[in-house]
């Protein structure tokens, strides 16, 4: 087989590339002298020359005349191309089978693991608002106390002194319960936003009837605004509503 057709027999395969053994630096073969033009590598040359040159340490009594012929007509040991390519060939494709294996298991545990928090979710959710509309109840009625102390030192059921304590007292509840209100509000409102993309996202992987009906009322709906065909108003209107849909 010609020299051409042949993989440097200096380049060594480690865990983190490839090695030249004549140089003892990584070294990329594709970018080198290594892939069928090693014999003009300067580093081969160089290498083969040397070892032509080198003197024989051994005793000619010590070595055998056939053992001598014998050293002198193997050939170094070469890879061929082919081998070469369909060894890089296998090993890159296996690599990307297994990554693509975990992120197989990877979004199966993701996709279970949403399903669950959403589940759950659900069953807590009217809690959550039920709680919510408590706070803001509250918050009304201490706000009615305020028009109630108002109206009574109006009309001089209480004097000036009584009033301001009890209006101090009652906005000081009133703005301690505003500030947890909007708080928790806010905290709640992201959480359903963060839990709808995920599962948005999930849904965007199912096939079933539903969910297609889903997904194509959506995109109607992106091109209805996109082509000023409806109003904004309307738009988050409808937009809610598929969402809602889509929470279950």
């Amino acid at each position: 087989m010609s020299t051409s057709r042949s993989i440097c027999p200096g380049l060594k395969r480690t865990e983190t590339g490839y090695v030249c053994e004549y140089s003892g630096r990584p070294v990329n073969p594709f970018a080198w002298y290594c892939v069928l033009d090693y014999y003009m590598c300067p580093i081969y040359v160089s290498h083969t020359k040397a070892e032509v040159e080198k003197p024989t340490e051994v005793k000619s009594e010590e070595v055998k005349p056939v053992e001598r012929e014998v050293a002198e007509v193997t050939p170094p040991k070469v890879i061929e191309l082919d081998e070469f390519l369909i060894n890089e060939l296998r090993n890159i494709v296996e690599k990307y089978e297994n990554k693509t294996k975990e992120i197989e298991d990877l979004w199966g545990k993701y996709e279970k693991f949403v399903n669950e928090v959403k589940l759950n979710f659900d069953r807590e959710n009217i809690i959550i608002e039920h709680y919510l509309t408590m706070l803001n109840r509250l918050i009304n009625r201490y706000e009615e106390d305020l028009k109630e102390i108002e109206y009574r030192r109006y009309v001089g059921l209480i004097d000036d002194e009584t009033y301001t304590k009890l209006k101090d007292s009652i906005n000081e509840k009133l703005i301690k319960l505003k500030d947890i209100h909007n708080e928790l509000n806010s905290r709640y409102l992201r959480v359903v936003e963060t839990l709808l993309n995920h599962v948005k996202r999930i849904y965007l992987t199912t096939t079933s009837t539903e969910v297609t009906k889903l997904r194509l009322a959506y995109t109607k709906l992106g091109d209805l605004i996109r082509d000023g065909k409806i109003s904004q108003n309307i738009y988050e209107k409808l937009k809610n509503e598929i969402e809602k849909l889509i929470m279950g």
